[in-house]
């Protein structure tokens, strides 16, 4: 998974100008060798013993025409993949999530304290929506309270009712509430945004109230710890992979998504004794 942003999307992705030169100069390589094919007069033999002139010939040909459709795919997936990109970033999206090269790369919001605000304004929305939702259900129960299934037909309704349940109900029927349809209220979502955004307001709480401290700034200048911009309460640990030490309102400590392997574990704690003397 790549994070994209504005400044680093081209880099992150590829040029799609670059790609189009690509295509463009196997285009130009293909037409060059065809003219000089194309003025060698018709009907020369192929002698034994002596170079086939026709040979380098066809093969540029074939190599250009195939380098020359690779660039053209390649530029097309990247000017799709750039326009997803753009239109996350155009919602407020600072860091950009993205899984994947072709046209049909899965893109989406980073975890990331730079997506805090996006998060919030996101979580102020599904709370309305959820509002409105309720609502609807509400106003569409009170529609069909007490109607059997030929009432809700003859007054129109049937639309509010879930399909495959009430097309065989018979009229004199009263349908159950499960029959009626609902507007999500997406509280799965809201629960994962409000738990998404808490942790990532700690870690803001964490990072602006962290203490200076000269022995992460020694870490940090000579490269032993590196810390993670997207959320900086990790420092990784050079030349260990996936380890890091996390930064919490009480110090340092182990972390357990990134927790070390027992042959690391005590460098690592040695790493972080220090950090907290």
């Amino acid at each position: 998974m790549k994070t994209v942003t504005r400044n680093n999307i081209e880099r992150k992705i590829g040029s799609v100008k670059v790609a189009r030169r690509n295509a463009d100069a196997q285009n130009a390589r293909y037409d060059k060798a065809a003219r000089v094919l194309h003025n060698i007069p018709f009907g020369q033999p192929v002698i034994a013993g002596r170079r086939n002139f026709y040979k380098p010939l066809t093969d540029a040909m074939e190599s250009a025409a195939r380098q020359g459709a690779d660039w053209e795919a390649t530029a097309e997936n990247r000017e799709k993949l750039h326009a997803k990109v753009e239109t996350m970033l155009l919602k407020g999206v600072q860091d950009v999530a993205v899984t994947g090269k072709s046209a049909y790369a899965s893109v989406g919001v980073r975890t990331s304290l730079n997506n805090l605000d996006y998060f919030r304004c996101e979580l102020a929305e599904l709370e309305q929506s959820a509002i409105d939702a309720k609502r609807i259900n509400r106003e569409n129960a009170a529609k069909i309270k007490g109607m059997t299934a030929g009432e809700i037909r003859a007054a129109g309704l049937e639309n509010l009712m879930i399909d495959c349940w009430f097309r065989d109900q018979p009229d004199d029927s009263v349908p159950p509430v499960y029959m009626l349809k609902k507007h999500d209220t997406q509280s799965a979502k809201i629960k994962d945004r409000k738990e998404k955004i808490a942790r990532l307001e700690k870690m803001a709480t964490v990072t602006e109230n962290a203490k200076e401290n000269d022995i992460l700034t020694e870490y940090l200048a000579d490269g032993t710890l590196s810390q993670w911009q997207k959320q900086p309460i990790y420092y990784f640990v050079s030349g260990m992979r996936k380890t890091a030490v996390m930064q919490t309102s009480d110090g340092f400590a182990l972390t357990r998504k990134y927790y070390p392997s027992p042959d690391d574990l005590d460098a690592v704690q040695k790493i972080i004794n220090r950090l907290n003397a």
